[in-house]
């Protein structure tokens, strides 16, 4: 068995005490990569271990953790310049992805994850109305942004990220949810603008769906640390409808897709789903294919290359 993955390493570091002849080169770098750094440097802070940390590195996390801060109270107030423009139309969206860990937070900038933009969903026949707000906001389109499921992303100049705005989940996501499902939301509201946000277990589900099928992480078998931290804080949520899970995981492609996801979340970070019934063979297979494309890299990539050509011709 190849040595351990920098990811690996990376998680290590934030679970328990970093190996004395750990390179924080690449720690740092792999951190940077996966959008992490800011939960490397807080967990780090929040152990015993942060003593056994070079100062410089100590130091270079710190400086991170307060430019993403500060990003992520800039991304704060575009949102909510956004949902309030929308709420003043009659509007009222969902917040989704990161934005909702944004929206939980006490203070903005107390969101750990580098976001690369927000995320709300408003329903199909407000798109009219929601178009003309943002464009009388002087938002325009990112090229090459829209999808069935959303007409793109939306940034003026001066902003830290841009407003992706969904009229649907994604298909690969929507697919497991009933119109009951989706009201499993709250109706919340900050810095005197109103917004839904999903509870922690329909949070979970978009997670997942979003990681493991729309981004096809289960068909790659790629691994995203963001994801599995962020997928680790809903597991911890005491809120969390497991029973919900549960039924939601005897969907086929939905349970394989959460089964291999937590099989990584207990493998990286330690988090247990024993509510849950053991995960099936298949996903324990997947889960060692993962654990492999971590540790070989190159052989990875070939696989996936052979792979994504085969299904093309098998679609031609």
């Amino acid at each position: 068995m190849a040595a351990p993955s920098p990811i690996e390493r990376l998680a290590r570091c934030m679970t328990g005490p970093p190996d004395p002849e750990l390179d924080w080169m690449e720690i740092v770098a792999t951190a940077n990569e996966e959008f992490c750094t800011s939960i490397l440097y807080r967990r780090l802070m929040r152990s015993e271990h942060a003593v056994s940390v070079d100062p410089d590195v100590l130091n270079f996390l710190a400086e991170l953790e307060r430019a993403n801060r500060e990003r992520n109270r800039r991304l704060w107030t575009f949102l909510s310049e956004v949902v309030g423009a929308l709420n003043s139309a009659g509007l009222t969206p969902l917040l989704i992805k990161g934005a909702v860990d944004l929206a939980r937070q006490p203070d903005p900038g107390d969101a750990a994850r580098i976001l690369v933009d927000t995320d709300l969903l408003i329903a199909p026949q407000d798109l009219a109305v929601a178009l003309h707000v943002l464009q009388g906001l002087r938002l325009k389109p990112l090229e090459h942004t829209a999808h069935v499921h959303s007409p793109g992303s939306f940034w003026r100049p001066g902003e830290v990220g841009p407003v992706d705005l969904h009229t649907a989940l994604p298909p690969g996501v929507a697919s497991f949810l009933s119109p009951d499902d989706m009201c499993r939301v709250t109706l919340q509201e900050r810095d005197s603008v109103r917004f839904y946000a999903p509870n922690a277990d329909l949070h979970a589900l978009i997670m997942i769906g979003h990681e493991m099928l729309h981004d096809r992480g289960l068909l790659s078998g790629w691994t995203q640390l963001k994801y599995l931290v962020d997928l680790a804080d809903q597991f911890t949520d005491p809120s969390l409808d497991w029973n919900w899970l549960a039924a939601k995981r005897q969907m086929r492609v939905f349970g394989l897709a959460l089964d291999v996801q937590r099989l990584m979340a207990e493998r990286l970070l330690g988090i247990r789903t024993d509510r849950l019934a053991r995960p099936t063979m298949r996903a324990q297979l997947l889960h060692r294919r993962r654990v492999l494309k971590l540790r070989w890299t190159v052989l990875g990539q070939i696989e996936w290359r052979i792979l994504r050509y085969c299904l093309r011709q098998s679609n031609m």
